[in-house]
């Protein structure tokens, strides 16, 4: 079994080739187009098995803002942004933000930025029970340490609040490791 040094180097080593796709796939306009055709960025979010769209229904009746979180986005805008017809925030959070943003910069972009942060320390970003969705798809390579990324850590469960587990949300919900 690898130590997490190991594992953290390997991963390291990952990191030209997981950015040379993304510049690559943006710098082309036909791929670019294909992708934001595929993006549900500026359109209704939507989920497979939960209704996330009366959720988040739920959260802004009570909040003036839901705070939601799209861990490990890399470029791909997969997350809709759009709830009852209104766009509401997301925090895209990625470990390669500051490659991924130049990425945006220098193909002028018009997308929300992405800030850093990773799946097993997101309590370094965010406080306990600051988050009200938590939403991790594909995003096992955008990990140091996957295990800890898709096991449901007490990390991710610690950033959600409290009020998203008693709307018919699973305290942590995420596409591969509902908590």
């Amino acid at each position: 079994m690898e130590n997490s040094t190991e594992q953290t180097r390997r991963w390291l080593k990952g990191i030209p080739y997981e950015v040379a796709f993304w510049r690559s796939y943006y710098s082309s306009r036909k791929r670019r187009k294909r992708l934001f055709e595929w993006s549900l960025y500026g359109k209704p979010c939507s989920l497979d098995n939960f209704d996330i769209q009366t959720f988040v229904r739920s959260l802004t009746a009570e909040a003036d803002e839901p705070l939601i979180l799209d861990v490990g986005c890399a470029l791909s805008y997969m997350f809709g942004n759009i709830f009852d017809g209104r766009e509401v925030k997301i925090d895209y959070i990625d470990p390669l933000a500051m490659f991924y943003n130049r990425i945006l910069d220098d193909f002028s972009i018009d997308r929300p930025r992405i800030r850093f942060g990773m799946i097993e320390q997101l309590s370094a970003s965010y406080a306990p029970d600051s988050a009200d969705f938590i939403h991790i798809r594909n995003a096992l390579d955008h990990c140091t340490d996957p295990p800890a990324g898709s096991d449901g850590s007490k990390d991710r469960r610690d950033c959600l609040s409290e009020s998203s587990s008693g709307r018919g949300c699973p305290r942590g919900l995420s596409r591969f490791s509902p908590i």
